[in-house]
């Protein structure tokens, strides 16, 4: 017996949910280490501001000083942002309502094995659109959030440089 195409659909609709499903975990893990890294390199920031200060004789700069702070700032804002990323979401899936309605309805039992696969399709294709809007904006807190510490990182490195030319005293 030959092989209905709502088969290979249900297939391709499957595969598209695994896909998302994945994504979902990449951005969640990705948030993670974009999270801890920001809070390891502000750690790193606030001790090398500890060093500089220090020393009675060492004054930072103004200029130094407000990039620091942008620094800190746009760090926190990235864990900020990973942390919406990292945030619970409702990915709805099947609902039970609608399973025990399907599974209640005697229609549906007796009904042939292609109105079983298209109704298992639909759902899984509602499923598919939650996923997808959730990721989407998981994805777009996280390409801020990533782009906060790449920002942060350019601040610590122009401060940086601002003192390494500074004249010596």
């Amino acid at each position: 017996m030959t092989e209905i195409a709502g088969a290979s659909l249900e297939r391709l609709i499957q595969e598209a949910l695994a896909e998302e499903r994945k994504l979902k975990s990449s951005f969640e893990q990705r948030a993670a280490f974009v999270i801890s890294s920001s809070g390891g390199l502000t750690a790193l920031l606030f001790a090398f501001s500890a060093i500089a200060t220090g020393s009675g004789s060492f004054e930072l700069p103004l200029l130094v000083k407000v990039l620091l702070v942008v620094a800190v700032v746009l760090f926190v804002a990235s864990g900020l942002l990973c942390l919406k990323v990292k945030q619970p979401t409702d990915y709805e899936e099947a609902s039970i309502a609608g399973l025990q309605r399907l599974v209640a309805d005697e229609r549906v039992w007796k009904a042939d094995q292609v109105v079983g696969l298209r109704t298992a399709s639909l759902n899984r294709v509602q499923i598919l659109a939650r996923f997808r809007c959730a990721n989407a904006k998981k994805g777009e807190y996280l390409r801020w959030a990533i782009g906060a510490q790449v920002a942060a990182l350019i601040g610590v490195a122009l401060g940086v440089i601002a003192i390494l030319l500074m004249p010596s005293s």
